[in-house]
């Protein structure tokens, strides 16, 4: 008999999918919607998302080939495309998993096209045009070297795309980085190339850029119900992610005792600590009340005021205050003004989704939304 787990994270799959059919609706039916799922379906579980959505997205985006490996286990006939460039390293792996690879020089299409004559197969690319994030892809203006890239025998070109760096920011500077791509898709059209795929925007530019959609967007963000600032919210998001765990110790300490390492917590009352066991090397992004105390001047002072000079953790009771420093896999809390908390009680830890570790099991349910 396996034990129950003291910490995990529920992964609404109902609710992946609400949201997915959400953005499906706001773009319409002419547009193919990419479920992003790399870093680990952005912390969700990346074949628990593919698994979640295979029958939904005929895409699936990863940043890795080893990820795009891990896709194509629950999802044998989806469409994935590695976002990380072709080069000599990945190109037979490409070809052996049946990726879509992105190309953005010579040496990576010479490498795909060779892994597919090797394999007796004809690899599948996407060619990428950098428009600012100046990351990956050829440049906007190298016109001569894109011609160079797509004359290179022996690949089926499937797709062109950009990424913008700044689609949520305010202003005109993502428009002037599509206009950029327009352009460029302008010449190679001119030049005879027009691969049936073309695609510029993520979660923040399908959002504001309606023009812009092309045959293809790539969400990540909204799928897991989130919005980016400044953008519109236009969609009914459900929420997917919930960092879970449990109460494993409860004790009685008097006045003045040291909690957590370097006795950073002191109990200025007789106090009951709860302890859960999960900490920063598993991924919460919780300070204690002793780092807030260390903090001086004005800004400490609205804190205070404010109510905000403590981190709260959600109980089946109620919140309760995190005291001492949160050490790598355990944290207390002071749990005093909630008597009827008990050993065993569950409570949510707030956290950043992908800096929680794959050691942490993700466990899918059903929120009656699907």
């Amino acid at each position: 008999m396996s034990a129950l787990p003291t910490a995990w994270v529920e992964v609404d799959t109902d609710a992946i999918r609400h949201n997915y059919r959400e953005i499906k609706r706001f773009v319409g039916p002419d547009v193919d919607v990419m479920a992003v799922i790399k870093t680990n379906g952005c912390g969700h579980g990346l074949e628990l998302v593919a698994e979640a959505l295979r029958n939904e997205a005929g895409w699936f985006g990863v940043s890795t080939v080893e990820e795009g490996i891990r896709a194509r286990s629950v999802a044998p006939n989806s469409r994935i495309l590695v976002f990380h460039p072709c080069g000599p390293w990945n190109a037979a792996a490409l070809v052996e998993h049946d990726l879509i690879a992105t190309v953005d020089c010579e040496t990576g299409a010479s490498a795909l096209a060779e892994a597919g004559r090797r394999a007796g197969r004809l690899p599948m690319a996407h060619l990428k045009i950098d428009t600012g994030m100046s990351r990956f892809g050829v440049r906007a203006g190298d016109f001569e070297t894109m011609l160079r890239v797509i004359a290179v025998p022996g690949i089926a070109w499937d797709g062109v795309y950009t990424h913008l760096s700044i689609a949520a920011a305010r202003g005109n500077g993502a428009r002037l980085h599509l206009t950029a791509f327009d352009a460029a898709l302008a010449r190679l059209q001119e030049a005879g190339f027009q691969p049936p795929v073309v695609h510029a925007l993520n979660s923040a530019g399908t959002l504001r850029f309606a023009e812009h959609r092309y045959r293809l967007v790539r969400c990540g963000t909204l799928i897991y119900g989130q919005y980016q600032p400044n953008v519109p919210h236009s969609l009914n998001l459900k929420p997917t992610w919930t960092l879970k765990a449990r109460i494993v110790s409860l004790r009685e300490l008097p006045a003045g005792t040291g909690v957590g390492y370097g006795a950073e917590g002191i109990t200025r009352r007789p106090s009951r600590i709860a302890t859960l066991p999960i900490g920063f090397a598993d991924g919460p992004t919780l300070l204690p009340r002793s780092a807030f105390e260390r903090e001086r001047g004005v800004r400490a002072l609205v804190k205070k005021a404010l109510g905000r000079d403590r981190m709260m953790v959600q109980t089946e009771h109620g919140a309760a205050p995190v005291i001492g420093r949160v050490a790598s896999q355990s944290m207390m809390l002071d749990v005093t003004d909630l008597p009827v908390v008990k050993l065993g009680d569950v409570v949510e830890v707030p956290s950043r989704r992908l800096v929680v570790g794959e050691h942490i099991p993700r466990v899918p349910i059903t929120g009656g939304t699907g």
